[in-house]
């Protein structure tokens, strides 16, 4: 039942993951370390984890579902390595329970180590980096540096106008996004005419 936890957002997949609360608890008491007590924290061990912590987080365990999401990327960083994709999702993760819990400068710089991680692997014009880019802004906000935000945002913007071409919705996205860091840092002339140019395209 636990690998069957989804992972996505849909009304009846919250539903069903509340209905898992009790299975839950049962497996992470059933032995001291829950299922990190097991010799071998393998890819379906560190699933279940994931999927317990995202339930956890849900039902407002917020500090349950950070310890737990720290073992993930602990283990998942062991078994295959810091730059392997699914550790980058595990630490996404870990910095969205940071967040939850107001640590928000741990947050910030988890979110650099992932992007710089993304940059070196992938490129920064690869679609992972650039999203990995946008989180980055989102955590300077958190954190009010709006200026290092608004370059980083402009960054991005022009990375996707230069790959995607300025009407497509992932560049008008993030024209939407500077729009926002303009506001930000009181530049509502510059927000105002930007708006104009995302509603004509």
């Amino acid at each position: 039942m636990a690998l069957s936890i989804p992972s996505t957002f849909e009304t009846a997949n919250y539903r069903f993951r509340q209905s898992t609360m009790p299975h839950v608890d049962a497996c992470l008491t059933f032995r001291e370390n829950g299922i990190f007590s097991l010799q071998s924290v393998g890819e379906d061990c560190q699933r279940m984890a994931s999927n317990f912590a995202l339930v956890y987080s849900e039902m407002g365990r917020l500090e349950e579902a950070l310890q737990l999401t720290e073992r993930v990327v602990e283990a998942r960083k062991r078994t295959l390595s810091e730059k392997h994709p699914d550790t980058l999702r595990s630490m996404h993760a870990l910095v969205n329970r940071y967040n939850d819990v107001g640590r928000l400068e741990e947050a910030l710089q988890l979110t650099k180590r992932m992007m710089k991680a993304r940059k070196r692997t992938l490129g920064e014009k690869h679609l992972d980096t650039l999203g990995s880019m946008h989180n980055l802004v989102n955590r300077y906000s958190d954190v009010n540096r709006f200026e290092k935000a608004l370059q980083l945002t402009k960054r991005v913007m022009k990375t996707y106008k230069r790959t995607l071409s300025e009407k497509h919705s992932d560049t008008l996205d993030s024209m939407h996004n500077l729009v926002n860091r303009y506001s930000d840092v009181s530049q509502l002339e510059k927000a105002l005419q930007l708006t104009k140019r995302v509603m004509k395209a």
